[in-house]
């Protein structure tokens, strides 16, 4: 795939989120134009900054606070991000599959990781050191727009499941409301009515 080619899709999907954000049908047409790549073939071309890693289910690959400083890539298995909040509860963000990346933050920058990843299954991972990573991106602008595409793909879903699991847990509450509604209204008519108390 060419420069010209990637940038191509990383367009197409930029304009589907701005004409249609959020419709299923747009969203399912962006990705069927972004091509599978072989990204284990590009990793396995790097030469150093790099390491095979096979946690077993329920490790966890880097924890929520731990410095940032390399990018994952997933051969085999599945891993979950999560959050944990200052209170102790955790929340789920994301489960992802082979061949996702994860661990991106570093590159733009952020210095502590902002969830944990823990391994739901036994896995193969490419632990990628940030300077290689970024090396690689500097000099091979192809894998730079092929590694944005798929990165963006990965959020278009992350933000469609958002929004399916907002849209749901409000219906939960409007039919949770309503209920409360009724059932009170129907607790004062039973103790105003007599002939519903007899």
């Amino acid at each position: 795939m060419t420069i010209s080619e990637a940038t191509t899709e990383i367009s197409w999907v930029a304009l589907t989120l701005r004409v249609r954000y959020g419709k299923q049908g747009e969203i399912a047409m962006a990705l069927k134009k972004t091509r599978r790549i072989d990204w284990q073939h590009l990793i396995a071309k790097m030469s150093y900054g790099k390491t095979v890693l096979e946690p077993e289910p329920k490790r966890h690959i880097y924890m929520q606070g731990d410095p940032a400083d390399s990018v994952f890539f997933l051969q085999r298995g599945r891993v979950k991000h999560s959050v944990t909040s200052k209170q102790g509860k955790e929340a789920i963000v994301a489960v992802l599959d082979a061949g996702d990346f994860f661990g991106e933050g570093c590159l733009a920058g952020q210095p502590l990781r902002m969830a944990t990843v823990t391994a739901m299954t036994p896995c193969t991972l490419v632990r990628i050191e940030k300077p290689a990573m970024v090396r690689m991106l500097q000099e091979q602008h192809d894998v730079s727009a092929l590694l944005i595409t798929h990165l963006l793909s990965r959020n278009i879903r992350y933000e469609e499941d958002l929004v399916d699991e907002l849209i749901s847990s409000s219906e939960h509450s409007a039919a949770q409301n309503s209920l409360d509604a009724l059932a009170f209204w129907l607790g004062n008519s039973c103790r105003n009515s007599p002939s519903l108390i007899q």
